[in-house]
């Protein structure tokens, strides 16, 4: 992967901000609960079922997702992730993900994709005075 140094235990690398690593400069505060990677097929447009019940299609693409998911995070783990996902696949600051790759998962092997971000998801939650935390915080990357 050029221009790209992974760390053995890094996850994702979203414009800049290296997730999942225990040497990365960020600690493990922004390290992600959950990373779920999915492969996604495209369809031609006359895919479908015909009137005999056979299923006709045509895979045109193949597109990959990752979901990710924080527990729990503070209002600054918040404020950081988003910040670094705001500008993914914005016209005038694209930003590539870069990931382990699903088809050689070596620590080695990485793989990058530009990646549009879906919706964004963070239900708030405040414990005490002064403990102020969301109870997560999700989205997507879907490839473009």
């Amino acid at each position: 992967m050029p221009n790209y140094i992974a760390d053995e235990y890094d996850m994702i690398n979203i414009g800049g901000l290296r997730l999942g690593g225990q040497n990365n400069t960020n600690g493990d505060k922004y390290d992600p609960s959950v990373m779920q990677i999915s492969m996604q097929d495209v369809h031609s447009p006359n895919s479908g079922r015909d009137q005999g019940g056979t299923m006709r299609y045509k895979v045109v693409a193949r597109k990959m997702k990752i979901e990710l998911e924080w527990w729990y995070p503070t209002p600054e783990v918040v404020s950081t992730i988003l910040h670094s996902i705001q500008y993914v696949y914005d016209s005038a600051l694209k930003q590539n993900v870069i990931y382990v790759s699903v088809h050689n998962p070596s620590n080695d092997t990485w793989t990058e994709h530009k990646m549009y971000r879906g919706d964004r998801t963070m239900p708030y939650q405040i414990w005490a005075v002064g403990n102020r935390r969301f109870k997560s915080l999700k989205f997507s990357l879907i490839e473009v």
